[in-house]
């Protein structure tokens, strides 16, 4: 019990600095329904495409082992950090950069892998991170680099 005390004390010590800079931070939550339906097809052969012009993340028909891609413009007169993350049976299919760290505009592609023919759909979340004054700049580069 005498040993927990001291390792106790030294994480608190360094998650208390951590956990400040979060305040020194805007978030903002964005979430996007995305959905593909991929077709057992050839791009060798003639195909037709099914294709979405709108600004989501619906992929449309895709010919199995086709790849389409998607972009968010997104900016921020102060520097960002934006992180994604996705759920339901299309995530495994999608492929994006998890964390961006911009200021001024930014496209960030999303990226749909027809795998196997099926309906594949989900959310993709975004979480865009602001500075609220001085430091937060700073932060936001530190935690663009960490793992988490």
């Amino acid at each position: 019990m005498k040993k927990i005390a001291p390792i106790a004390i030294i994480l608190i010590i360094l998650a208390t600095p951590l956990a400040a800079n979060e305040f020194l931070l805007n978030s903002e939550e964005f979430s996007f329904s995305a959905n593909a339906t991929a077709v057992n097809a050839s791009l060798e052969n003639e195909t037709q495409l099914g294709v979405v012009t709108d600004p989501t993340l619906e992929f449309g028909e895709v010919p199995s082992q086709a790849q389409i891609t998607k972009s968010f413009n997104i900016n921020s007169e102060k520097t960002a950090l934006s992180r994604m993350g996705t759920t339901g049976n299309i995530s495994e299919n999608l492929e994006y950069t998890d964390k961006h760290l911009f200021q001024g505009e930014t496209s960030i592609e999303t990226k749909f892998n027809a795998t196997e023919p099926g309906y594949y759909e989900g959310t993709v979340e975004m979480n865009v991170k602001t500075p609220k004054r001085t430091g937060g700049s700073t932060w936001l580069e530190i935690k663009s680099k960490l793992p988490y």
